[in-house]
């Protein structure tokens, strides 16, 4: 089901449903990913270091964006993406990228949970990234839960 400008709260409660699953890697409590296995090429505990000192150095630095999109799969689920990254001239220098699959129907409960460090994985979610904010989609979410554009490749041209 489609949604539209009106209707915020509806967005409102799929960002209440997955901020509590991303504010502790912002913060940077990454403790509890020392001894996990990641899915291959998807992120490295070495990587979310480098975040944590980059940030508690100098967080103004870092940009962070997020946004919510409607799944293209049709199964009703809204994914909430948050991201970091430190400007390039040219580029981006992602510390992560964040999805939080929240499905409205079962009370904006978390379906699934992504975490990306490695450029590969980075790029991957950059490039649907990309898809989306140059697709009709895009008009179905609320200007405030969308980055005001589509944040900058993780690669140079």
């Amino acid at each position: 089901m489609a949604r539209g400008q009106e209707d915020v709260s509806f967005f409102e409660q799929i960002e209440r449903a997955a901020m509590p699953a991303v504010t502790p890697s912002v913060e940077g409590q990454i403790e509890m990913f020392k001894d996990m296995t990641p899915p291959e090429n998807s992120w490295t505990f070495e990587n979310l270091v480098r975040y944590k000192n980059d940030a508690e150095k100098d967080r103004q630095s870092i940009r962070y964006g997020k946004y919510i999109e409607r799944n293209s799969s049709g199964n009703g689920r809204y994914a909430y993406n948050y991201f970091a990254y430190k400007p390039q001239p040219d580029h981006g220098d992602y510390y992560f990228a964040i999805i939080i699959e929240v499905d409205p129907a079962k009370d904006f409960n978390i379906t699934g949970t992504y975490l990306f460090t490695e450029k590969d994985s980075v790029k991957s979610w950059w490039s649907h990234t990309l898809w989306f904010y140059e697709s009709e989609y895009i008009k179905e979410i609320p200007e405030e839960f969308l980055y005001p554009f589509c944040p900058p490749p993780p690669f140079t041209k």
